[in-house]
């Protein structure tokens, strides 16, 4: 007994050892996917914060130049594909926040259409395309409020994903 207990002691321990240093090194792998993970999450995060500022600054454009230029562009959606992509997938708490820009690009979108059929049919000094161009910097601020709650929402979820690194 004693011989079967001086064989089996060290096969024991060599047992031990290596599921011990399996279970580390599984641990260790697992806690480095979720660090990847969360990483990937924060730079997606860093892009739809920098979309929403494209989107901002193409509905700026677009208002300017339509109130200053007399360029009456048909569209100007900038990167909503991408930021609607970037919510579904790696914020999906932001979707209240773009369903609201949502709803007040239409708006922008109806208005601006409202101007553009008036205009192409000759009637660009008519009281409709004069009352409806005045709603155009209203619109045009909530579309621009709209990308700042949305933004907000987005530092607050990057700081919670940063908080999960560290």
């Amino acid at each position: 007994m004693k011989e079967t207990l001086t064989v089996l002691s060290p096969l024991l321990g060599v047992v031990i050892g290596a599921l011990v240093a399996f279970l580390t090194a599984k641990l260790t792998i697992r806690q480095k996917e979720r660090e990847q993970s969360a990483k990937v999450n924060i730079e997606k995060l860093e892009s739809l914060h920098k979309e929403a500022t494209k989107l901002k600054d193409a509905y700026r454009a677009n208002m300017a130049g339509i109130l200053y230029g007399n360029n009456l562009q048909s569209g100007s959606g900038g990167p909503i594909d991408k930021i609607q992509m970037l919510v579904s997938f790696y914020s999906p708490e932001a979707q209240d926040e773009l369903d609201q820009l949502e709803r007040s690009r239409r708006a922008y979108g109806e208005i601006i259409a409202g101007i553009y059929v008036a205009a192409s049919h000759g009637d660009r000094e008519s009281d409709f395309v004069k009352e409806h161009m005045e709603q155009i910097p209203t619109l045009f601020k909530d579309i621009e409020t709209c990308c700042d709650v949305l933004q907000s929402k987005v530092v607050t979820l990057f700081q919670e994903r940063m908080r999960e690194i560290t």
